[in-house]
């Protein structure tokens, strides 16, 4: 019968992520993205979610159980596995930072106290090659690589950035 519940479901995958709230404790939660994005060749990926339109995220809490809406405004950092960010899905990793022009090890200080470490890895015209201009494009979130993990930072939650 057309219209039943099973015809309308939208394929997605989920994504396994640390999530800090503010003024909340890091929990972890599973996201939920589309097969494709806006662009139907590009598969959706968690930037994609926080830096589109939708005001509330659904998302799993791993650890209850239970199914809720984040507030996409609310979201000081997330981090996730390496493998899951979008830019490197192809890459194994090791030589990651070969693959950017700049890289600058940094300190975030946070609201609330939180300190985040770690490198941003961009590449960039010599004319916008600056750490600067880089944190002053377009975009609610920045990037940092810590580890085999990366986080994706609200740049509205950081107070300082300190280079290492």
């Amino acid at each position: 019968m057309v219209g039943e519940r099973s015809d309308l479901k939208i394929p997605l995958r989920r994504v396994a992520v640390e999530l800090c709230l503010g003024g909340q404790a890091v929990r972890r939660v599973e996201l939920y993205l589309g097969q494709h994005s806006d662009r139907a060749w590009h598969r959706q990926e968690v930037i994609d979610l926080l830096e589109g339109d939708r005001q509330f995220l659904p998302c799993r809490d791993a650890e209850l159980g239970t199914s809720t809406l984040v507030n996409r405004d609310h979201i000081q950092w997330l981090a996730m596995p390496l493998t899951e960010h979008d830019l490197y899905a192809d890459d194994d990793g090791p030589e990651l930072g070969r693959l950017f022009d700049q890289r600058h090890q940094v300190t975030l200080q946070l609201g609330g106290g939180i300190t985040l470490e770690g490198a941003i890895l961009y590449s960039a015209p010599v004319e916008h090659a600056r750490l600067m201009d880089h944190l002053n494009r377009p975009g609610a979130f920045l990037t940092l690589h810590w580890s085999d993990q990366v986080l994706l930072v609200r740049k509205s939650a950081v107070l300082e950035i300190i280079e290492s």
